[in-house]
């Protein structure tokens, strides 16, 4: 309102909190508009930056931001739903060969099966699963919070290094046939994909769409929708900024 009324005659930083604002490739045009901001302003001092949060009590810098692309898929066998009275089993049923694509998606290891999906990842170095582990907050109290039964962790690594250093897949919706005793026609399924530094969105798409087609049989139709995809990224914790910010945060707290 400041900015509106003329009363803000400075340059200003802007302090984004959380990685998911920061991946807009529109926030720019966003702030320009609904501010009224002039070019000159934006290009001054613009700044965008993910703030350090409390964990536990205790300061805590993101320095990896995996980031996603959301994948739709519809799975089509007929153009109507078919009565299972006189038709089933006889029939391909999306929702069964969805079931199918679904449990080979991961290995008895918890590791994702698509071929090269893991090539070029950014793996996890001694020092980085050092400093996770130091974070005061235990697997026990994130299980309690969250009301979880049991995590899916490695042997060798903690859940901050799980969650934010490797990447993964989660089936976040399915959606297939009603409560008439019909066999559905199609079957929609949306996936939610986490990449990890050095992972190329583009790449990982192409890998996925082709698992699909060697995997769906030939008597099953299919689209494939890629969407709010971006690329994720590292920062640096080596450099003198990153250094600058931890001594800083550290003589602040």
């Amino acid at each position: 309102s400041l900015i509106k009324e003329y009363n803000l005659k400075y340059n200003i930083t802007f302090l984004i909190e959380w990685e998911r604002l920061i991946g807009s490739n529109w926030l720019k045009n966003l702030l320009q508009e609904s501010l009224f901001l002039q070019e000159t302003w934006l290009s001054s001092d613009f700044i965008l930056s993910s703030i350090w949060t409390l964990t536990n009590n205790s300061p805590t810098i993101t320095t990896s931001f995996r980031w996603w692309f959301d994948t739709k898929i519809d799975l089509k066998t007929s153009n109507k739903k078919i009565d299972t009275e006189r038709f089933s089993w006889i029939i391909t049923n999306p929702a069964i060969e969805w079931w199918k694509l679904i449990s080979k998606l991961y290995d008895s290891s918890n590791q994702i099966t698509i071929p090269y999906f893991y090539y070029e990842v950014d793996w996890i170095s001694a020092n980085e699963k050092t400093m996770n582990w130091r974070i005061p907050f235990d697997k026990e109290t994130l299980m309690e919070k969250l009301e979880l039964k049991s995590l899916k962790l490695d042997n060798d690594i903690d859940f901050y290094s799980k969650s934010w250093l490797k990447p993964s897949i989660e089936i976040t919706w399915f959606e297939c046939g009603d409560f008439w005793q019909t066999i559905p026609d199609k079957a929609t399924i949306t996936i939610n994909t986490k990449l990890v530094n050095n992972q190329k969105v583009t790449a990982i798409q192409t890998l996925f769409e082709n698992r699909i087609k060697w995997t769906i049989p030939n008597t099953l139709d299919y689209n494939i929708y890629f969407y709010w995809q971006s690329e994720p990224t590292k920062v640096d914790i080596q450099n003198k900024y990153s250094q600058l910010a931890t001594s800083t945060l550290e003589k602040i707290y």
